[in-house]
């Protein structure tokens, strides 16, 4: 199943593929910054991908106030972390020096070109894998057939350390709005004799409110 999770910019003073340029407040990606002026560079930056999870030593976590990533290095920065309401959990990110999953090169791609046309993405879908502990303490792909056991949602993970990630679609245009309207009237009504766009060109309505 995919779950909403935000997806936040991080800013590091480390080189990395994604900047910003004071000038245009543009993201640049995989773009030679080395001829820039200093003072041209707004942030280097990375792109996290954060959660509302329980937090725990050994987590990288997001600092929404600062927009840093910390280390949770002992339990008592965990329980500071898991009373506060602007720290996150990271599940994924493109700095591959924290050791978690890999955001890919198409997420980042989409994520600078919606920044830079005013249409920054602020939440993505992420896969999670339903698992459950099995009797020698194993977490294992939850099968449907099993009666109700200790079972969780777990990030799904490739071989290559890249998670799967849909961006959210956050508008709409009149034909795709009125063709889900349909869609969603008319599988809750397999067995009408009459379909809700029928109904709604009859009465205008379509017309009057897409």
């Amino acid at each position: 199943m995919f779950k909403n999770k935000k997806i936040v910019m991080s800013i590091t003073c480390v080189k990395t593929d994604i900047f910003m340029l004071k000038k245009w407040n543009r993201l640049f990606y995989k773009y030679d910054s080395d001829d820039l002026e200093l003072n041209e560079l707004q942030f280097y930056k990375h792109l996290n991908i954060i959660s509302e999870e329980h937090i725990v030593v050994d987590d990288w976590i997001y600092n929404e106030e600062r927009k840093s990533v910390v280390l949770v290095d002992c339990e008592a920065n965990a329980e500071y972390a898991n009373a506060t309401n602007y720290r996150w959990k990271i599940i994924a990110s493109t700095d591959k020096s924290l050791g978690l999953p890999i955001i890919s090169d198409d997420i980042v791609v989409k994520f600078i070109e919606e920044h830079n046309n005013n249409r920054p993405i602020g939440c993505v879908r992420v896969e999670y894998d339903l698992m459950y502990l099995n009797a020698n303490g194993l977490w294992l792909p939850f099968p449907d057939h099993l009666p109700e056991h200790d079972k969780k949602y777990v990030l799904r993970v490739y071989q290559d350390n890249n998670v799967s990630i849909e961006h959210i679609k956050e508008s709409w245009s009149r034909e795709e709005a009125i063709e889900l309207a349909k869609k969603g009237y008319d599988e809750g009504h397999s067995d009408a004799r009459i379909s809700l766009g029928e109904i709604y060109d009859q009465d205008g309505f379509i017309n009057s409110n897409f």
